[in-house]
């Protein structure tokens, strides 16, 4: 049977407005190959979802069970489930640009997690998982640019050809820097702990001790005996910064000092917050342990917190008011509520970044943010409180001032300008010594 001129000219259409859709980015399995090409997206996938289902469900802290993770476990695996459910659905821009910022999210969460705990000698599980799926997050990277820059559009104005490029990359950065690096980081705050470390000298014999919190965890902490009838928490930042030299100055004037350990962190149980966002019974457990003590006098109870710690002992101090005069280095912010108050311009990056990342953080902490500090100072009154600060510092630093005014006349601003973060007693060793103890020998 001979064919038709007319089907004769349906062939060439059909071919022309094939390669019209490749040449506009058509979809990713459009054509031979299509569905071989999304096979480092899926392998990537599986790698990132197997590292949540080691981490939520298996390789857990002590006092953490899978119960725990429901939040932190389900909403990633339903997100990458998704995402692999429309991937084949998806133009290869658009699969690219999600690939990629996924990618960029999990590198920068398992870099600064598992891969970073993995480097440091601890080789569980998680961290394995983890350095897997930071890998498979530098595949999605690397998979989603050369699918941009394969599918690019190659006709039209060389001029218009360029502002469009230009447009996307940049519309791209910005969603890297207020999205996927929010959420990495949110991951972070999540599952970084500390190296499980011996404390060091205290200046007088010390007692290593196990502290109780209400929700269920087991805390460790070394203690100093008072000998003058009062007693002063040292509780650490992140990474435990500082604590053992303010320690040995306050144990010179005869103060206890009991140094605690967060949970999360070293050998103390429990999931850990880099934010302390869930840090609150970990004080009021050291609290109920100096009441215990024989040699400590009722109502002579401090705090001595050092960025976060010192977050958390306002937070604490608000609402017990065993804590009778508490110091606090370097306390900023600590989700995007309390960074409303961040100087212009640096504004345009705090509080979009902090947004982002305080929503990702609810779900892999599996908790909600606490009260905001510029709503709980003013609530330690007429307890006294001294804020240390430094317009060097950071997380928010810089709203000590405002904190100042807030807790009313009983508080107290110190301000070093040449410190770092919690810096302050290497800065002005002596002078830092003569304010803190003297603060506590008056209020304590």
């Amino acid at each position: 049977m001979m064919t038709s001129p007319r089907n004769h000219r349906r062939e060439p259409i059909h071919v022309a407005a094939t390669a019209l859709s490749v040449e506009r980015g058509g979809s990713a399995t459009a054509g031979t190959g299509g569905h071989r090409s999304l096979i480092v997206v899926r392998v990537a996938l599986g790698v990132i979802a197997a590292h949540v289902v080691v981490d939520s469900v298996m390789d857990l802290r002590p006092g953490v069970d899978a119960t725990d993770h429901l939040v932190s476990g389900a909403v990633p695996l339903l997100a990458l489930a998704a995402l692999a459910a429309i991937a084949p659905r998806l133009r290869r821009g658009a699969l690219a640009v999600l690939a990629g910022l996924l990618g960029v999210a999990a590198t920068v969460g398992m870099v600064g997690a598992p891969v970073a705990a993995a480097t440091r000698g601890d080789r569980g599980p998680a961290q394995l998982t983890g350095v897997a799926a930071a890998i498979a997050g530098l595949a999605l990277i690397g998979w989603a640019i050369a699918t941009a820059w394969s599918t690019r559009r190659r006709g039209g104005p060389r001029r218009r050809r360029i502002l469009r490029r230009t447009g996307i990359a940049v519309a791209v950065a910005a969603a890297s820097l207020f999205v996927a690096v929010p959420i990495g980081s949110a991951y972070i705050v999540a599952n970084r702990s500390g190296p499980i470390h011996t404390t060091g000298d205290l200046g007088a014999p010390h007692r290593d001790i196990t502290l109780h919190t209400s929700d269920g965890l087991s805390l460790q902490a070394a203690y100093v005996p008072s000998r003058n009838g009062a007693a002063v928490i040292v509780f650490p930042g992140i990474g435990g910064a500082g604590p053992t030299a303010r320690a040995r100055m306050l144990v010179r004037h005869g103060y206890g000092v009991l140094v605690l350990e967060p949970r999360g962190q070293s050998a103390s149980d429990g999931d850990p917050q880099l934010l302390g966002w869930t840090g609150e019974p970990d004080l009021i457990a050291a609290v109920d342990y100096l009441e215990t003590r024989p040699e400590v006098e009722r109502g002579r109870i401090g705090g001595l917190g050092l960025s976060v710690g010192g977050e958390l002992l306002i937070q604490a101090a608000a609402r017990d008011t065993r804590l009778t005069a508490v110091v606090s280095e370097g306390a900023g912010t600590r989700w995007f509520a309390e960074d409303l108050h961040t100087p212009f311009p640096a504004w345009l990056i705090q509080v979009p970044f902090m947004t982002v990342s305080s929503a990702a953080a609810t779900i892999f902490c599996d908790c909600r943010p606490p009260e905001r500090l510029d709503h709980l100072v003013g609530e330690i009154s007429p307890r006294p409180l001294m804020l240390i600060w430094t317009p060097r510092g950071q997380g928010g630093e810089w709203n000590n001032p405002r904190y100042h005014d807030l807790g009313g006349p009983t508080t107290e601003l110190w301000e070093i300008p040449e410190s770092t973060h919690v810096g302050g007693y290497a800065a002005r060793p002596d002078e830092y010594e003569t304010r803190v103890v003297g603060f506590y020998d008056q209020h304590l």
